[in-house]
């Protein structure tokens, strides 16, 4: 493991693989290979958020220092907070000689030196099975998190699939560190702190490694993922070397013709969802609720008014000209026989 003094914020370097986009490589691997491609050729544009979500994302960095306090308190041990070292462990070393390695920069760190027990409490500590974590002994490395929705209500809604907000990066971090346990706090809907606690899982940091490693042989070998859908096959040919028509295989008629007459099925299913949605809007008229008796009970239909705030005009910033693909294919009819 090594470590580099950088300061506080998002420290690790975006050329390489850091522990917050590991979530991502179990979801979308195709987009972190992507990203990573376009920051190594200094084409990469990073996305553009809604003001809203601008806003929660920066409040995620205001109230770690809160979430830090509240995290101490609730499981009354020492924490260092902030962690200031970029840490990394090395993966293997590429075609070119050069390793590569995993990085990472931890919110916090819990160094227990003498045996600590974690006690389940329903709505603040979470543990494994719920059970009474004895004899807690080593590092433990935090991630905080705030974030919006249903709080998670035991350790197996973040450590099984399709896993929990901050389970995948604490994982990896807690590799990276070579620690013995790790926390992830979380912070729910402003008002809502909890903390689940567990034992390091060597299974997942090794499938973790593994898909690191198949990450960066993709960008050694200049080769991708399988593509599994259309958003993955079309990233896999993005750019158009060649203007003039090819010929392509007869066998496609068959595709085309099923496309063709899906999208006809397509058209007239939400022609018919739209006849029968004007007959119930008319139903109800302006009333907001309506119920109808049926064999089977009584069915309650509604139409809610629902209320916007005044918001400011916004200002749209300029974009640079850019040049991107359609994701599918168009399908013409130049000759009729």
């Amino acid at each position: 493991m090594s470590k580099l003094d950088k300061g506080f914020g998002k420290l690790s370097p975006d050329d390489m693989l850091s522990a917050s986009q590991v979530p991502y490589l179990f979801a979308t691997p195709h987009t972190v290979l992507q990203q990573i491609r376009d920051v190594r050729a200094g084409t990469y544009q990073r996305p553009e958020y809604s003001d809203k979500m601008e806003e929660r994302m920066n409040m995620g960095n205001i109230l770690e220092g809160t979430i830090n306090e509240l995290t101490k308190e609730l499981l009354d041990i020492s924490i260092s907070y902030p962690v200031t070292e970029v840490m990394s462990k090395e993966l293997g070393i590429d075609s070119n000689n050069k390793p590569y390695d995993i990085y990472a920069s931890l919110d916090a760190i819990a160094h227990i030196q003498k045996a600590t027990f974690i006690t389940p409490v329903e709505g603040k500590i979470y543990t494994p099975q719920d059970d009474l974590m004895k004899n807690v002994v080593g590092k433990m490395v935090i991630e905080y998190k705030n974030m919006q929705g249903r709080p998670y209500s035991s350790v197996d809604e973040l450590r099984l699939p399709p896993y929990g907000r901050g389970y995948l990066q604490a994982e990896c971090q807690a590799w990276i560190a070579d620690a013995d346990y790790l926390c992830v706090s979380i912070l729910f809907n402003g008002n809502d702190h909890r903390c689940y606690v567990m034992p390091a899982s060597d299974y997942i940091q090794q499938e973790i490694v593994a898909k690191a490693h198949t990450l960066y042989e993709h960008l050694d070998n200049g080769t991708l993922y399988d593509p599994v859908d259309i958003e993955t096959m079309a990233a896999k040919y993005n750019r158009v070397n060649y203007s003039e028509p090819v010929q392509l295989d007869g066998e496609l008629v068959g595709d085309i013709d099923n496309l063709n007459r899906l999208k006809e099925q397509v058209k007239t299913t939400e022609e018919e969802i739209d006849r029968i949605q004007m007959k119930l809007i008319e139903a109800l008229a302006e009333n907001e609720i309506g119920q109808v008796n049926t064999k089977q009970g009584l069915l309650q239909l509604e139409r809610k008014v629902r209320n916007y705030k005044a918001q400011p005009e916004k200002f749209v910033p300029a974009k640079e000209a850019r040049t991107i693909r359609a994701k599918t294919v168009t399908i013409k009819n130049l000759l009729e026989y």
